[in-house]
């Protein structure tokens, strides 16, 4: 059985320029039966907004108890 069936990132980019404040969510898979006990997950989110998009890493790490 899965940690959770998945987990979700929010991203805030809130620049000095009113118009230019971004927000996006994005989905990461959560831990499949059969992973390892430790798995990272790498993603690239892109942050729209009025004055210039932003592009963004994630990485994080999953693990659970043997």
């Amino acid at each position: 059985m899965g940690l959770c069936q998945g987990l979700e990132v929010t991203i805030e980019d809130p620049d000095g320029i009113p118009v230019a404040h971004g927000v996006t969510s994005w989905p990461l898979n959560g831990m499949q039966p059969g992973e390892p006990a430790e798995v990272k997950r790498i993603t690239k989110v892109t942050v729209f907004d009025g004055w210039k998009d932003g592009t963004y890493s994630v990485v994080c790490t999953l693990t659970r108890d043997a």
